[in-house]
């Protein structure tokens, strides 16, 4: 389903770990967070890990940067609530909204 170059890391918009974009929370109720200049990252799948010990992490699910960058996920817009406040503007999916890993093109 993607024809993907190589990772190049710390190339804004390259991919984190093979050919996905990996973000990361704390807890099992985390959201994966897209940044505002993540806008034009290539296109690919991105996967929320909720840490389960230090520096080790389960994959909870992945969604498509499409999907993921809509207004209802934005947190820019005065509807969208995180915790009862807005870290910085992104696109926050809830983990329950993405994807079974199973389901990974």
């Amino acid at each position: 389903m993607f024809d993907l170059p190589e990772p190049e890391p710390g190339v804004l918009g390259a991919f984190d770990v093979g050919r996905f974009h990996v973000r990361s929370g704390p807890r099992p109720e985390s959201h994966l967070m897209i940044a505002g200049e993540d806008r034009k990252a290539a296109p690919a799948p991105w996967l929320l890990g909720v840490e389960i010990a230090p520096r080790a992490f389960r994959l909870v699910g992945w969604i498509d940067g499409a999907d993921a960058r809509v207004d209802r996920y934005w947190t820019g817009s005065p509807a969208h609530r995180l915790h009862g406040r807005v870290p910085h503007e992104c696109w926050a999916v809830p983990a329950r909204d993405l994807r079974p890993l199973s389901t990974l093109p």
